[in-house]
């Protein structure tokens, strides 16, 4: 199960990359919206001494579409980047399945795809050209189907080999995806911050797809001989342009479940984890994912955002001015107002005790497995020093999460993600 977002920080030995994303007004896989909206996405990455990122940069100079890094520093900017302009007008996000990241599958209603207020689901449509990703009002193909974002970035390890895991310190604003408060009247008079979009917490679902091809001659000549070459790279990795010739065995993909024990949809079982057993075929068969996913428990705002925004705000007198309060004062600064929820430390443990009760470990037997900072058994990739590997990130609606039932109104999602590197 995973949760929905916008904002996202890599630290930790490595990088942090955060943006921030609308999902459509409702996400759910038997109601999806007709009119998503969304206000784009802002992205930055950043990392330690350990680990460096850096842009994909794309030319044609050689007949082909060539992709190989920009400048690596600790830090990068998507916003400021023009390569990723497109993540500024995005629309909405809406409900997908993937359990791989190359086959992505979305709901036939009744024999026709896409929106529809009431009917049984027919069946799945594989969006099999990635024509779904990354929509714009403009395109041609319509978010209201399904919609699910990507972008690629390059990270590297000068100084030794490194396994890549998403990582927290519990309790900190390290790895989180919580959902944006919003403004709202409060009953004394002034504006306070709502509690959020807990469903869109649920859903959301971050994925990081990699492969260690080595990109063709091409590539490393226009790296070579752009500004930002450094002679210490002599080799690129990571091709996703041909999926499909180049054998899908290659690519593994990892899976971050935020929120994993939130249940907004059914109190009774808040607390709980339930299994997602995602789409992997266009008749309905799914998949265990256990081998590939990492689960965080649920991550909250603390209250000193509320009772800051709330001693602020009583002093606004108009919806506009506590809007903007919280644009200028309090949404750059959200992620020190975060508390990020620990880890499972074994994934296929928790994966086990699930298949003994159906899919679902109880809450009370939740909080006595193993906890840290990360899933120790489950990474993302492993970096060779000196050896510029490209990721890619998605980030998308899990339809088949217990919780992507109920409509929601438009939600901004704030996600914050750590990388950490071990030997």
């Amino acid at each position: 199960m995973l949760k929905h977002s916008t904002k996202l920080i890599f630290a930790f030995i490595l990088l942090i990359v955060a943006f921030t994303m609308i999902v459509a007004s409702t996400y759910a896989w038997l109601n999806i919206s007709t009119n998503p909206a969304a206000d784009g996405i802002k992205v930055a990455v950043a990392g330690g001494n350990t680990i460096l990122v850096a842009p994909d940069i794309t030319s044609n100079e050689y007949g082909e579409v060539c992709h190989f890094p920009g400048e690596f520093s600790e830090r990068l900017d998507f916003e400021s980047n023009v390569n990723y302009d497109y993540l500024k007008n995005l629309s909405g996000l809406t409900p997908v399945s993937t359990a791989d990241g190359i086959h992505w599958f979305y709901p036939v209603y009744n024999g026709l795809t896409g929106h529809t207020d009431t009917g049984r689901i027919g069946g799945y449509a594989e969006d099999t050209d990635m024509l779904h990703a990354n929509l714009t009002e403009s395109s041609e193909v319509s978010a209201a189907e399904a919609h699910y974002a990507f972008l690629d970035f390059w990270a590297v390890a000068p100084a030794a080999e490194y396994t890549l895991r998403v990582s927290t310190v519990p309790g900190n604003s390290n790895t989180y995806v919580l959902s944006v408060p919003k403004p709202v009247e409060a009953e004394n008079g002034g504006f306070e911050l709502d509690s959020g979009n807990a469903v869109t917490e649920a859903c959301l679902r971050v994925g990081f797809l990699t492969n260690n091809t080595v990109l063709g001659t091409p590539s490393m000549l226009s790296y070579t001989q752009s500004e930002r070459y450094s002679d210490r790279y002599r080799s690129l990795r990571g091709e996703y342009e041909n999926i499909s010739t180049s054998g899908e065995g290659q690519f593994k993909f990892t899976i971050f479940e935020p929120n994993a024990d939130l249940h907004p949809t059914d109190e009774l079982l808040n607390g709980a984890y339930i299994t997602t057993e995602p789409i992997v075929s266009q008749d309905g068969s799914v998949a265990d994912i256990r081998d590939r996913v990492t689960v965080q428990r649920h991550s909250s705002w603390n209250r000193t955002l509320h009772q800051s925004f709330a001693a602020v705000g009583q002093g606004i007198d108009s919806i506009d001015g506590a809007l903007n309060l919280f644009k200028n004062d309090f949404e750059g600064r959200l992620s020190g107002y975060a508390e990020s929820g620990s880890f499972v430390s074994s994934t296929r443990g928790l994966y086990d005790a699930a298949d003994m009760t159906g899919g679902t470990v109880a809450s009370d037997v939740l909080q006595k497995a193993a906890s840290g900072g990360s899933a120790e058994d489950i990474s993302i990739v492993k970096l060779e020093k000196n050896v510029p590997q490209r990721i890619r990130m998605f980030v998308w609606l899990e339809g088949q999460d217990a919780d992507c039932v109920n409509s929601a109104a438009d939600a901004g999602i704030s996600i914050n993600i750590e990388f950490a590197g071990g030997n």
